[in-house]
């Protein structure tokens, strides 16, 4: 084979390679933008970021569940992002007993949870991506206290 040719082969691999790792980065950014875009209102009531974002990738209609802690009396208030490919992403809140603290199943790619938590512990909050037009969908989620 010419070096031109092998040389223009192996770029073409290299970028094949390197597209869902490109992807990935992009909807990243797509979800850390769309979280401090719905964030300014609530730093706007005097919540700050409790902790760093989780992110995740789900197929439509699948779940994640992910363990937070909370302090008992404490204010808080958990938003949720989806990418562009997603058009409704769920959250639900349970507490360490199991049972379901609150929701928010609206058919939106913005989901809000504000709550005064019952009790210290691990909650567990159930990430539901309800409707994904091209899988998987990225989701991000942060939790801010007051």
């Amino acid at each position: 084979m010419k070096p031109a040719l092998v040389s223009g082969l192996l770029a073409l691999a290299a970028l094949a390679a390197a597209s869902p790792a490109t992807a990935q980065q992009s909807y990243q950014q797509q979800i850390r933008a769309q979280l401090a875009r719905h964030s300014a209102r609530i730093l706007e009531l005097g919540y700050v970021a409790d902790r760093e974002p989780v992110y995740g990738a789900l197929n439509d209609d699948d779940s994640d569940q992910k363990a937070v802690t909370l302090q008992a009396g404490g204010r808080y208030v958990i938003i949720g992002v989806c990418d562009e490919d997603c058009s409704d992403v769920d959250l639900r809140l349970y507490a360490p007993s199991g049972a379901k603290i609150i929701e928010d199943i609206e058919t939106d790619d913005y989901p809000t949870l504000q709550f005064t938590a019952p009790a210290a512990g691990t909650f567990r909050l159930s990430v539901e991506m309800a409707t994904c037009r091209q899988n998987p969908c990225y989701w991000g989620v942060q939790v801010y206290a007051r």
